[in-house]
């Protein structure tokens, strides 16, 4: 049996979630509200945004939000409920389609651990360039102390300790790193969680 692609993995998650993803309120941004509520402008892009569960909290915040993801199944769960947000559909592994210092926060939970350390140093490289100086990245990746690292997945993950996240970011400024164990659809996940400045991006 041909296996399916993530694309089409995705679709399939969500369609059968039918926006429980987006019911479930999303807590973990709340550590980070201090940093947020300083930003000028509050220009915020979210890759990955799924069920849209993080998109609602920002906007419920007030934030000029930019969502991306590449399953036509998760826009469809947010696109009606979220018309405050600018949706666009993406595949993380190309160049994102905004221009240098577009944005002063972006924000991944849970969405790039499905990519190579090669095609990580290249997503990671675009979120400086559209970042602002001094921007912020919010980061959330699976931990190799997870339950579900040993285990056979239906398309490829990738896991993290705290030093492997390191080696991604030697070009930012880390301001805090972290593991952390949260329930996650009914079972504890263990999860690296990162905050990154901008210290500069050169072209």
């Amino acid at each position: 049996m041909q296996s399916l692609t993530p694309q089409a993995y995705w679709n399939q998650v969500f369609n059968r979630i039918q926006g429980e993803g987006f019911e479930n309120a999303s807590s973990w941004l709340r550590r980070y509200e201090p940093y947020l509520n300083k930003m000028h402008g509050k220009l915020i892009l979210e890759i990955g945004c799924g069920g849209g569960s993080d998109t609602r909290v920002l906007v419920e915040h007030g934030y000029q939000v930019t969502a991306t993801d590449f399953s036509e199944a998760a826009f469809a769960l947010v696109r009606d409920r979220l018309p405050e947000a600018n949706l666009v559909l993406h595949d993380t592994r190309y160049p994102f389609p905004f221009a240098d210092k577009s944005f002063d926060a972006v924000i991944s939970s849970l969405s790039l651990h499905y990519f190579e350390k090669d095609a990580m140093t290249r997503i990671i490289g675009e979120i400086g360039r559209m970042l602002k100086p001094g921007g912020l990245f919010f980061v959330r990746l699976n931990s190799v102390n997870d339950a579900e690292a040993t285990k056979q997945q239906p398309i490829e993950r990738y896991y993290y300790s705290l030093e492997s996240c390191r080696e991604l970011f030697t070009d930012w400024n880390e301001r805090s790193l972290h593991e952390v164990t949260e329930d996650y659809h009914g079972r504890p996940k263990v999860i690296i969680e990162g905050m990154f400045e901008l210290v500069c991006y050169i072209r």
